[in-house]
């Protein structure tokens, strides 16, 4: 409804989660600014690894017409990113593949010698694949990862650590939504009470959460 994916078409049986946010537009809106300055540079891949039901694979594939490789282990949940791809006809941009390990990460930066946007959420294993040398190759890329302390304690500092050689490093943290957050242009808007309005928002988290952006601070090594 409203948002940087207005007008994304999302099948309402195929969504993981927070589907009252994504529908609405309103989902993680504190990355809102750092996508959009992301877009800027209109980037020519993006990498989503753990892409759930394709909300942001299918959603940078149709706003920014790039190339998107989204990583994700659990074919029901390609399915359903298959479904919301043929909805929105962004099957020729995407690439769907399975469960992505360190490996193929780092064999992915090398090559694309412009780099491009990675964003992963994969709940705590993101440092398992953001090594040392993953860290490395990621010096031409913007980078969002959402970290996962209270299930892996102390990921979000060694992330920082890893990446801060090569990037200028930004924590953002969640907010509770407030009335304000709701679009004014939905009709919705009018007919229900504040209290649904916060509801239908609600990411149903289990406490706030910290994301990583990583904004490449020269050329990409050789």
């Amino acid at each position: 409804m409203s948002g940087m994916f207005a007008q994304l078409q999302l099948d309402t049986q195929a969504v993981f989660g927070a589907a009252g946010a994504k529908l609405l537009g309103t989902y993680e809106l504190e990355l809102v600014p750092a996508f959009n300055e992301v877009g800027t540079q209109s980037p020519a891949i993006v990498i989503d690894v753990g892409g759930a039901d394709g909300y942001y694979a299918v959603g940078f594939a149709r706003i920014w017409q790039c190339q998107v490789i989204v990583f994700e282990r659990l074919a029901q949940a390609r399915e359903i990113i298959a479904r919301n791809s043929a909805l929105n006809e962004s099957d020729a941009a995407i690439e769907l593949r399975g469960e992505c390990d360190e490996a193929e990460l780092h064999a992915l930066m090398q090559q694309q010698p412009r780099g491009g946007l990675l964003i992963m959420d994969i709940e705590g294993a993101e440092l398992d694949l953001i090594s040392e040398r993953v860290a490395h190759s990621l010096d031409g890329w913007q980078v969002v990862i959402e970290t996962h302390d209270f299930a892996r304690p102390g990921c979000l500092a060694e992330l920082e650590r890893r990446l801060t050689p090569t990037h200028d490093v930004q924590r953002i943290v969640s907010r509770p939504r407030e009335i304000a957050d709701f679009p004014l242009l939905s009709p919705l808007s009018v007919a229900l009470p504040a209290a649904r309005k916060l509801e239908l928002m609600d990411e149903q988290r289990p406490g706030a959460m910290t994301w990583l952006v990583g904004r490449p601070r020269g050329e990409r090594s050789q």
